[in-house]
């Protein structure tokens, strides 16, 4: 994504799930919610940005 006031909602439920989120910009929420094994590759530039990464085994 880029740009301003972008917002990401993912929920990913299995195993062995990726997610690659890159953001440049600012005000970027990123919501990731995961069931399962999963991994996370996350690139962010700019500012004012909120990561919430929850997993679940």
């Amino acid at each position: 994504q880029l740009g301003s006031n972008n917002r990401i909602n993912l929920l990913q439920q299995g195993s062995y799930n990726s997610a690659v989120i890159i953001q440049e910009g600012h005000a970027n929420i990123v919501n990731l919610t995961q069931l399962g094994q999963q991994s996370f590759i996350i690139h962010q530039q700019g500012n004012e940005m909120v990561v919430d990464v929850s997993v679940t085994k």
